[in-house]
C-alpha cells in the first residue's frame, strides 16, 4: 500500500476509535501519532516522496482548518482558503524534490475546487437518482454522455454506439 493510503486509513481509525472512547484528539497530536507509526514500521518512508506530499499536505490541511474555525471562516472562503493551504504546503516538498510545477496551479486549483466539491456531491446524488423514475432518465443520459465522451479518443464510433445503447438497457 502507498504512504498516503496508511497515513489515511490510521487516520481514519484513530478518529473513530477516539471519538467511539469519547476521547478528546488534536488532529495534528494524531498526525505527528500516526507519522511515529509509520517510521518505526518503515524508517525508510522518510525519503518517499509521495510519504511527504502527503504528510505535508495533510499538515496543510489541518492548520489552515483550524485557522478557519478560529475565525470562524465558512463556506466558499473556507474552502479556497484549504486549498490554497495545501498547494502552499506542498511547494517546498516537491521543490526540495526536483519536481516541475507551475505558479499557476494554485490558482487553477482555487478555479476548480467549487465545481469538483459539486461534481463529488452529485455522484454520491446519482444512485439514489436511479430510483426515481423520471430522474433515472437524467442519470441514463448522463451516464451515456459521460462514457461517450470518454470513448471519443478512441475512434471507435461502433463502440461508443454500444456504451450509448447499454446505458438504455440497464
Amino acid at each position: 500500500m502507498t504512504p498516503s493510503i496508511i497515513r489515511a486509513g490510521l487516520l481514519a481509525a484513530v478518529v473513530l476509535l477516539t471519538g467511539s472512547f469519547l476521547i478528546e484528539q488534536d488532529s495534528l497530536t494524531t498526525l505527528s501519532f500516526i507519522g511515529l507509526i509509520c517510521i518505526l514500521q518503515n524508517p525508510f518512508i522518510t525519503r518517499n516522496i509521495g510519504a511527504m506530499l502527503s504528510w505535508t499536505s495533510a499538515t496543510g490541511l489541518i492548520l489552515a482548518n483550524s485557522w478557519c474555525t478560529k475565525r470562524m471562516i465558512e463556506g466558499i472562503k473556507r474552502t479556497l482558503i484549504v486549498g490554497s493551504a495545501v498547494v502552499i504546503s506542498v511547494i517546498p516538498v516537491m521543490s526540495l524534490a526536483g519536481l516541475k510545477t507551475t505558479w499557476l496551479s494554485p490558482l487553477f486549483n482555487l478555479i476548480l475546487s467549487i465545481p469538483v466539491s459539486v461534481i463529488c456531491i452529485l455522484a454520491f446524488v446519482t444512485p439514489i437518482l436511479e430510483t426515481v423514475p423520471f430522474l433515472g432518465l437524467i442519470h441514463r443520459i448522463s451516464y451515456c454522455i459521460t462514457h461517450c465522451s470518454r470513448m471519443s479518443f478512441l475512434n471507435s464510433t461502433e463502440y461508443r454506439q454500444k456504451v450509448c445503447h447499454d446505458a438504455w438497457l440497464v
